[in-house]
């Protein structure tokens, strides 16, 4: 790697919406740990939407965060930067000259065409409305290709994000770098289980709608009352907190600063279910294979790399039924060999593929790819000026 007079200053545009918080932390420890580079750090935060707000006309549309993220850039950041790395693509649009002019890393965990896949399989439409969406994803993917085509190195989630970078936008694979979600494997490990009166079935999630909230409690009421309790760790304000029915344990409260509690609910369970219809992988699912759970899980966005039938769990189709996931359920409950077997399975696909070193690496073989690029990128605005 060439030398530099002083180490190179990476603007680092990270998401704290949503899960979007736990993998900025991630990479945030991981980037200060890099003794050879300067960070200069820009967060998107619930309250910017308050603080730096936009006209209402696109308050729905997806310019409203990158607006809101470039307001926020000029408004705070002062330094001069070298090259840029965000994680989320949706805040990249309102960087576009910059793009242009730096070399650039996307992180990213899904792209506007897999979201209207999946969003057309949650949402019904009618004639005039599923126009209007075809409408607008063939701009979207016209803008994005334009802005992807600009970006040097990608880390997309999952292999099903990486298929269609490389399909409908046309991103070479040699510029990517599947990452998934990373925990620290030597805190999020199982420990040896006690054995329940009952079974216990765990469900983590906001947004508990969303995620098949409804769908779990119907599953509950109508076949696995007598067989098993659930716990439900979800913040939605749509739940009360506490006993809601008999054996159906709602446990809010739950964040990523007390996230010790999280891993002793995690360790106290037997089953992790997942019924949501609406996902790009889900940070709960890669906690609960860290934490050695089997998982029944519902086959949406990129699900299916981690939940793998018969081996660590059951994946199922997305139009199943409650009587479906009740068989499955009801069978690992009376085969403990089973369970006990898809929990080995769990915990391995996680230390192959969620350990924090890996993702360390990746995220400094990134970094030293962009420090690489600076030289060029220098003599680029140049012949520009």
């Amino acid at each position: 790697m060439k030398k530099l007079k002083e180490k190179p200053r990476i603007l680092l545009v990270l998401s704290r919406i949503y899960g979007g918080k736990t993998i900025t932390n991630r990479i945030v420890e991981i980037v200060n740990n890099l003794q050879y580079i300067k960070p200069i750090y820009l967060f998107f935060d619930y309250n910017d939407y308050r603080e730096y707000s936009v006209p209402k006309i696109l308050r729905v549309s997806f310019f409203e965060p990158n607006i809101i993220i470039r307001k926020k850039y000029k408004a705070t950041i002062k330094d001069k930067f070298d090259a840029l790395f965000f994680q989320s693509d949706g805040l990249i649009l309102g960087f576009y000259e910059m793009i242009k002019k730096y070399p650039v890393a996307l992180a990213l965990d899904s792209t506007p065409s897999l979201s209207h896949q999946i969003r057309i399989k949650y949402d019904s439409f009618n004639t005039f409305e599923k126009k209007l969406r075809d409408l607008k994803l063939r701009i979207e993917i016209a803008l994005f290709c334009k802005m992807y085509s600009n970006i040097d190195f990608f880390l997309p989630r999952t292999n099903w994000v990486a298929h269609d970078l490389q399909m409908t936008y046309g991103i070479p694979l040699n510029r990517m770098y599947v990452t998934y979600c990373p925990h620290n494997l030597s805190l999020w490990k199982p420990k040896e289980r006690k054995q329940n009166d009952k079974f216990i079935l765990l469900f983590v999630g906001n947004d508990f709608r969303r995620k098949g909230g409804d769908f779990l409690l119907s599953l509950y009421d109508k076949y696995l009352s007598e067989h098993c309790i659930l716990k439900i760790v979800s913040n939605d304000p749509g739940l009360p907190n506490g006993s809601i029915k008999k054996g159906v344990e709602v446990i809010k409260g739950i964040t990523p600063e007390n996230f010790k509690r999280l891993i002793e609910i995690y360790n106290s369970a037997d089953l992790f279910i997942f019924p949501t219809k609406y996902e790009m992988l889900g940070l709960a699912l890669t906690e609960a294979l860290s934490m050695g759970l089997p998982v029944i899980a519902r086959d949406v966005g990129g699900i299916k790399e981690i939940v793998k039938n018969n081996y660590n769990g059951y994946l199922m189709p997305y139009n199943s039924d409650i009587s479906e996931w009740a068989e499955k359920i009801i069978f690992l409950i009376k085969n403990p060999h089973i369970l006990k077997k898809f929990s080995y399975n769990s915990r391995k696909l996680a230390e192959d593929n969620f350990s924090m070193e890996k993702f360390s690496n990746t995220i400094r073989k990134v970094i030293n790819g962009l420090i690489k690029l600076i030289p060029y990128y220098e003599n680029k605005r140049k012949i520009l000026l």
